[in-house]
């Protein structure tokens, strides 16, 4: 009878193993790489919203260039370039990343943006500069 009771637990514990497994290889499929830029792009528009008080048309418009540049640097992140080569695409991509958050935000709104993305990037604090 006991020796029944252990082989169950056995059993069970074992269905239980291939359950979790099934559906954790279900919900990876899910989330798939560009499911995951595009979820990183949202929270990021979300913070610049808040760190910038955005307007529904500039969040709406900031998200559009964190979703395209965010793309296009996985992209160029994923490839085979050389490191050089590589750096310099992405400081590229930065610049033009910049160019057209300029275009969306006020000069206040986009002299913060420059200010907090070096802190993020330096990870120390920068004195806003006029």
């Amino acid at each position: 009878m006991r020796r029944l009771k252990e082989r169950e637990v056995m059993i069970l514990l074992f269905l239980l193993a291939v359950v979790a497994t099934v559906g954790l290889y279900h919900k990876s499929r899910r989330s798939s790489p560009k499911h995951e830029l595009l979820k990183i792009a949202r929270e990021t528009a979300a913070m610049w919203q808040h760190e910038l008080e955005l307007t529904a048309t500039q969040h709406r418009q900031v998200g559009t260039v964190i979703t395209t540049y965010s793309g296009k640097k996985n992209q160029i992140l994923t490839s085979n370039l050389n490191q050089e080569t590589l750096a310099r695409t992405l400081k590229a991509l930065q610049l033009q990343e910049q160019s057209k958050m300029a275009d969306i935000l006020t000069k206040e709104q986009y002299k913060k943006y420059l200010h907090l993305t070096r802190m993020r990037i330096f990870g120390q604090q920068t004195d806003l500069v006029s």
